[in-house]
């Protein structure tokens, strides 16, 4: 929980930050995106963490995170 929850944290920071970049050579940014794209990836995200959480965990690693 602490590996990827620091890993999620530091990839919603980097997201916040990289509105506020000014352009340059290596980064280039169009403008400001729309919200629908990051509703998709934060629903996306939530889904396949579920998913694994309900049913491949006991299928890939042989133990249940959540009972039933």
């Amino acid at each position: 929980m602490l590996l990827f929850g620091s890993f999620l944290a530091y990839a919603v920071y980097d997201r916040i930050a990289l509105k506020g970049r000014t352009p340059t050579a290596l980064i280039g940014t169009t403008g400001r995106g729309g919200v629908r794209n990051d509703v998709i990836a934060v629903v996306l995200g939530v889904l396949f963490y579920v998913i694994f959480l309900v049913w491949l965990h006991p299928l890939l690693i042989g133990r249940a995170v959540v009972t039933h």
